[in-house]
């Protein structure tokens, strides 16, 4: 349980790492933006430090993404890519977003391999 618990924590801090360095912000500045230092923000994506539930909201909405967003799902960890592109449609404008969905919804699918 306790190995179960500091890969979740580890896996929440790459995470925060990935989507603060998608948006550019430096560990200093996300600091600011939340209220504590960079050394902090280091520990977190370490998964040195425990991010508490208010913190993790804070930084959901500093970097604009919802708190879920850090959190393992049943399945694999997803790719860098997916979490560049899942930044990207985060920062579109809302009007945007359903435009983009629907366009990606109207691409057919590749062929089984």
């Amino acid at each position: 349980m306790v190995q179960q618990m500091r890969e979740i924590d580890g896996y929440v801090g790459e995470r925060l790492r990935a989507f603060r360095q998608s948006r550019r912000l430096s560990l200093d500045e996300l600091g600011r933006r939340i209220g504590v230092s960079y050394q902090q923000i280091q520990k977190y994506e370490l998964g040195t430090n425990r991010i508490s539930a208010s913190q993790l909201w804070r930084l959901s909405k500093a970097l604009r993404i919802g708190v879920g967003a850090f959190l393992p799902t049943d399945s694999d960890a997803p790719s860098s890519d997916i979490l560049y592109w899942s930044a990207a449609i985060d920062r579109l404008d809302p009007e945007m977003k359903p435009i983009l969905i629907a366009l990606i919804d109207a691409i057919p699918a590749s062929p089984a391999r």
